[in-house]
């Protein structure tokens, strides 16, 4: 009789120890399986203080979806770390968002902080509204770390596009926006971390 796991947690003890030292932050995405398996791999990337990537820790799950987001970020802080103040860096899924902010999980503020991926805003910022005009203006915004700068490029979204402006504006800048973030993501604006790994598995 052939058994089966739905979903296998690991992290490797160097990568746990050597996480104390790194910068306090972390990517975290998942990506597909194209092999025999169709799984989803989840990764949490980390970044040492030569801005280099920092692999530690991975999951296979068979899906994303809140269940397996707070299996894998609980796995992250029973098993991996404790430490407070990391800033965690997610794509817009909305199983991620609801596991941030749960209390039980340890990913809420105080012990964590929560920025959104530049380039999953952009993208479903597009989803929404389709101009190429606005969503470079978007990326100026976000990218721009003077808040006054900030705030007079946001003006000229809503000159634009009033309904464009209420969309960002229902987001606190904090989670997108340089000018807001207060030092916590180190200039890393993507999860492109996570996601230049995401290649290394695919054909499993």
């Amino acid at each position: 009789m052939k058994s089966y796991f739905n979903e296998f947690f690991w992290a490797f003890h160097p990568s746990i120890e050597g996480f104390k030292h790194c910068r306090l932050v972390l990517t975290i995405d998942g990506t597909h399986l194209y092999g025999k398996y169709n799984d989803i791999v989840m990764i949490a990337m980390g970044c040492d203080r030569n801005n280099q990537l920092f692999p530690l820790a991975f999951a296979l799950t068979d899906g994303e979806n809140v269940e397996s987001w707070g299996w894998f970020l609980a796995c992250i802080r029973n098993r991996v770390t404790q430490m407070r103040d990391i800033c965690v860096i997610f794509n817009c899924h909305p199983g991620i968002m609801v596991v941030l902010v749960d209390v039980y999980l340890g990913w809420s503020k105080p012990n964590a902080y929560h920025r959104i991926c530049m380039h999953h805003l952009a993208s479903n910022f597009m989803t929404h509204f389709k101009d190429k005009c606005l969503k470079q203006l978007l990326c100026r915004a976000t990218l721009e770390t003077k808040i006054e700068k900030f705030n007079m490029l946001m003006d000229t979204i809503g000159r634009i596009n009033q309904d464009t402006l209420n969309w960002l504006e229902a987001i606190l800048f904090e989670k997108w926006a340089l000018s807001h973030d207060g030092c916590q993501r180190y200039d890393i604006m993507t999860t492109n971390m996570s996601e230049v790994f995401n290649s290394v598995p695919k054909g499993a």
